[in-house]
């Protein structure tokens, strides 16, 4: 299936089965890009690392200290506001 088809696949779903409003920005987004994408990009279903890789590194991060786990709608704010200047610095 090509990478279009697929995200349409998804919008549809999204709005379909999980009820997500198609008049939210992210969806409206979701729907740009689909729009804007060429109909015969295929991305292979293999050779990328899967999920539950993804689960390990974050275990791993989480256990030597790199990362925290926040447990609070306000802390993760405030992590979010330093992250995002320390970002714009680089």
């Amino acid at each position: 299936m090509y990478d279009k088809q697929f995200l349409r696949w998804l919008h549809g779903k999204l709005v379909g089965t999980h009820k997500e409003n198609p008049n939210v920005d992210y969806m409206h987004k979701l729907a740009s890009i689909i729009n804007a994408m060429d109909p015969k990009t295929l991305t292979p279903n293999t050779g990328s690392k899967m999920l539950d890789e993804y689960e390990k590194e974050i275990e791993e991060a989480l256990e030597s200290g790199d990362f925290k786990e926040v447990d609070n709608q306000e802390e993760y704010q405030l992590i979010a506001k330093e992250s995002a200047g320390n970002f714009l610095k680089e």
